[in-house]
C-alpha cells in the first residue's frame, strides 16, 4: 500500500496512464482486460487520496474525477462515468466559475458521454454551452468535424489577429472578451446539470 501523500496520488495516476497504454498495445484480450482493470483501480485509489488529502470539493479532486470518468467512459461504463463527470463539473463551476476553460473541458466530456448514454437532447444543450464558451474564450478545436466531440490534443486560440495552436493540457486561459451575461444566463438555465 503506497503512502497517503499527494506524490503517491500523482504516482498512481501516472501508473494508471501507463497501464492504459500497455493495455492498448496488448494483443491478448485477457491481458488487455487485466491492464485496464489495473488502471481503473489505480485511478480510483488516486481519487480517494485526493479526496482525503485535499478535500472532496477541490480542483485536485475534480481533475481526478475527470480522469477516472474518462477511463470508465472509454471502457463503456457510461453511467459510472456520468456520475463522475457531473461531480467534476459541479466542483469546477464552484471554484472557477461557469465561464472558465476548466468548465468548458468538463462540459465537453459530459456532452460526449451523454451521447453514449443516448441522452441526445441533453448532449445538444450541453454542446450549445460548450460552443458559447469556446466563442467567449476565442477557442476552437484545432480539428473541425466529427472529431470535435472528443477532447482535442490542441486548441486554437485567437490572438493578435490569428489562430495559434495551444496544447489542450494543461488548460490555457485565454482572455475573456466583453461579458455576455444574458446569453450565459439562458444557457446555464437550459443546461443545468443539478
Amino acid at each position: 500500500e503506497p503512502p497517503e501523500t499527494l506524490e503517491a496520488a500523482e504516482r498512481l495516476t501516472q501508473e494508471a496512464m501507463a497501464a492504459v497504454m500497455r493495455g492498448d498495445k496488448c494483443p491478448d484480450r485477457a491481458d488487455r482486460k487485466r491492464e485496464f482493470e489495473d488502471a481503473e483501480r489505480r485511478y480510483g485509489h488516486a481519487l480517494r487520496l485526493y479526496e482525503k488529502l485535499t478535500g472532496r470539493d477541490t480542483m485536485d479532486t475534480a481533475i481526478a474525477l475527470n480522469r477516472l470518468g474518462w477511463h470508465l467512459k472509454t471502457r463503456g461504463k457510461y453511467s459510472a462515468a456520468d456520475t463522475l463527470y457531473r461531480r467534476s463539473l459541479a466542483i469546477r463551476e464552484k471554484h472557477k466559475g461557469p465561464r472558465s476553460m476548466e468548465v468548458l473541458v468538463a462540459l465537453s466530456n459530459l456532452a460526449e458521454n451523454c451521447r453514449f448514454l443516448k441522452k441526445h437532447d441533453e448532449s445538444d444543450c450541453i454542446m450549445a454551452r460548450v460552443a458559447f464558451l469556446r466563442t467567449l474564450h476565442h477557442v476552437k478545436p484545432a480539428v473541425e468535424g466529427p472529431a470535435t466531440i472528443q477532447k482535442p490534443k490542441v486548441w486554437q486560440v485567437f490572438e493578435d489577429g490569428a489562430w495559434k495552436d495551444v496544447p489542450a493540457d494543461p488548460v490555457v486561459e485565454a482572455p475573456a472578451p466583453a461579458p455576455a451575461d444574458e446569453l450565459l444566463g439562458e444557457l446555464l438555465a437550459a443546461t443545468s446539470t443539478s
